[in-house]
């Protein structure tokens, strides 16, 4: 079932959904006024509070989206409901049971999915609000308003930035000697590959001299010496340059070893750090996003379409939520009372029947007078 939740994005479901295929209209009724904001957030035990700057003009950005239930279409939930029409007759009310039987089936599955893709889209927001706010820094600290806001989590900000600095000096140390090594790794498999391309050109020569050593040639005989004369200083020199790359590449892993130790300590030192100015980058953000601060910004783009895809997604969750119990209680009841007593009839008629039955095949046969 596709389920388009309005202007921002499309929820569907799975394409071998029971249901039919829907095109939903969200109807959204109820504003949120300026009273309805949250207040300035507090920043935590290390600063004061944040100040919001006032909001600025209608439709900058995306206002928050009630949660009150007369913000959702009556219509939108029934025709995502499907669950059909209440009964008119007391014979339809069974036919209605099982249908909403059936639906709800498809609907909880409709909306455990909702509800999932709710929280990566919430994820993805968060994100989206920590990456705006940690590359835009530095115009934002450029400008009164925003700079009052980052202020309380500059500790926490400097911090998570000596972490990141030993980290990235960490990085570079490596890059460093690993590169070194890298450099005499590729002299050994230089000399190692010129001593095999000069063997097998030496020896051919050799296989010739020698010939001609054997049938007396005194000179042959003596470029035969120094060709193997050269021939063992050069399998002596790849020798010592396989050796020696065999101790670069142990002393490379070493390296790489000794990296990972030593970073270990400082991720988990970053991750300890990021934490909290996470939560303190989300707190700012979120407080921006009711007030619109940020909207302005050329790099806020990214925020304003996962806040879209956010709402989207929560206001999918909800019209599922709706869509549950939005069947009729007092129709279902009768229906199912009508199905159990239906089925208990059919059950009772069969019992009685097989009795019956039973009862005519162990009745004695009626004798039959013979003619005499």
């Amino acid at each position: 079932m596709n389920v388009p939740s309005g202007p921002g994005g499309d929820f569907g479901d799975d394409e071998d959904d029971a249901g039919p295929s829907l095109s939903l209209e969200v109807v959204e009724t109820r504003k949120v006024s300026r009273s309805n904001r949250p207040p300035a957030t507090e920043a935590g035990s290390r600063g004061g509070s944040i100040s919001v700057p006032p909001p600025a003009p209608r439709g900058a950005s995306l206002p928050a989206m009630s949660e009150g239930p007369d913000d959702l279409d009556p219509y939108t939930i029934k025709r995502l409901a499907d669950f059909g029409p209440a009964p008119t007759a007391p014979w339809e009310a069974p036919l209605y049971a099982a249908r909403v039987a059936w639906r709800l089936r498809d609907l909880r599955r409709q909306a455990a999915t909702a509800a999932e893709a709710e929280t990566r889209a919430r994820h993805a927001l968060d994100d989206a609000l920590v990456a705006f706010l940690d590359g835009a820094r530095e115009d934002l600290l450029r400008d009164g308003a925003t700079a009052r806001m980052l202020e309380p989590m500059a500790d926490l900000q400097r911090r998570h930035d000596e972490w990141d600095r030993s980290m990235a000096e960490a990085e570079e140390r490596l890059a460093s000697s690993l590169e070194a090594v890298d450099l005499e790794l590729q002299r050994c498999e230089r000399v190692v590959m010129a001593e095999r391309t000069s063997r097998d050109g030496l020896s051919d020569e050799a296989a010739r001299l020698y010939e001609a050593s054997r049938g007396g040639d005194a000179l042959a005989g003596q470029m035969l010496a120094a060709i193997r004369g050269q021939m063992a200083a050069a399998e002596q020199e790849a020798t010592a340059a396989i050796a020696r790359r065999t101790e670069l590449l142990r002393e490379r892993r070493a390296f790489e070893q000794e990296h990972d130790h030593a970073t270990r300590e400082l991720r988990e030192g970053l991750s300890e750090a990021d934490a909290p100015r996470r939560e303190r980058l989300l707190e700012i953000g979120r407080s921006a996003l009711e007030s619109r601060a940020f909207a302005g910004h050329r790099a806020f783009g990214p925020v304003e379409t996962a806040q879209r895809a956010a709402r989207d997604a929560r206001l999918a969750r909800r019209l599922h939520e709706a869509a549950l119990v939005s069947y009729d209680r007092d129709q279902l009841v009768r229906g199912a009372l009508a199905l159990v007593a239906l089925v208990i009839l059919i059950v009772v008629g069969v019992v009685l029947g097989v009795m019956r039955m039973d009862r005519e095949l162990s009745a004695p046969l009626p004798v039959v007078p013979t003619v005499p």
